[in-house]
């Protein structure tokens, strides 16, 4: 079954806001210029800026899924260090010992108490996302990370992950204009949601033949 034919998704999509040295982040940038763009047929997109403090991000990802029941959450991060578009293929529950931006790091620094998986993988298949990102027509250069670096942005995939039984997916952006500026990541992320829809529906159709 094709897109256009599905019943309507909602996706929870969230940027980040502002941390040092960071003064603009341009996670929160390319989602703003993602829903610029036309709208994903049947995709309900809903959207929220997180701040880079580990309490907030915890009750507002909970929060966020209990109100809306996605079938997908989708987080977007800028790395520092990265010149292309990573996805992310899991995150763990311990050793997050960085300060936010109101200096305070997680209980036991662990995002769950320690007897929680220390690992969770997405449930989403990263190689069909990585794929699409490098046949559209921007030709995005992307690649798979196990590491999401052991700050808010891992320790909201973990989050998300318990949330969404694996349904979630976390993408690190570069840095604005190296290479990519704004708008570039809008289509990116753009991208890797139809993406994802086709991957949610294509789950639905398999789940109705085994009713």
């Amino acid at each position: 079954m094709g897109s256009n034919s599905a019943p309507p998704i909602t996706v929870v999509l969230t940027g980040f806001g502002p941390f040092r040295g960071v003064p603009v982040n341009v996670s929160w940038s390319a989602v703003l210029e993602c829903l610029k763009l036309p709208p994903i047929p049947h995709c309900e997109i809903v959207h929220e800026e997180l701040p880079v403090n580990y309490e907030v991000v915890k009750r507002r990802i909970s929060e966020l899924n209990a109100k809306y029941k996605p079938q997908a959450m989708v987080h977007i991060g800028v790395s520092r260090l990265s010149n292309e578009i990573t996805i992310e293929e899991c995150a763990h529950n311990s050793d997050y010992c960085a300060m936010d931006i109101v200096d305070e790091i997680p209980c036991n620094g662990c995002c769950f108490n320690k007897s929680n998986a220390e690992c969770i993988t997405t449930r989403f298949n990263t190689e069909k996302i990585i794929s699409s990102l490098r046949k559209c027509d921007q030709s995005f250069e992307t690649a798979n990370s196990s590491d999401a670096g052991r700050y808010l942005c891992e320790f909201c995939y973990y989050v998300s992950l318990t949330q969404t039984d694996g349904y979630s997916l976390f993408i690190h952006v570069p840095p604005s204009d190296k290479p990519y500026n704004a708008k570039d990541l809008g289509v990116a992320i753009r991208t890797i949601l139809m993406e994802l829809q086709s991957q949610i529906i294509e789950r639905q159709n398999i789940e109705k033949l085994t009713i």
